[in-house]
């Protein structure tokens, strides 16, 4: 990021005085300090090649997977 910005949590550059600012997580989902690669409804037990990079943000929570839609809902429910 260029001077006087930080990267937030989903990893877009803004200015310092919004660093702060963090999305609530939405059903199914809780905030993580460094959440890892995600299982998805293609991928139901994760991505085979995972890049180590540690952000913080929202991940879903266990059982569930992300959808192309970035929502977190069950296996069974993928379609």
């Amino acid at each position: 990021c260029r001077d006087r910005y930080k990267r937030n949590v989903q990893g877009n550059c803004v200015p310092n005085n919004r660093c702060w600012l963090t999305p609530g997580c939405r059903d199914n989902e809780s905030w993580s300090r460094c959440r890892g690669c995600e299982a998805t409804c293609r991928n139901p037990t994760g991505p085979q090649a995972c890049a180590e990079i540690c952000l913080s943000g929202c991940s879903c929570d266990e059982g569930y997977v992300r959808t192309k839609r970035g929502i977190c809902i069950l296996p069974e429910d993928c379609r």
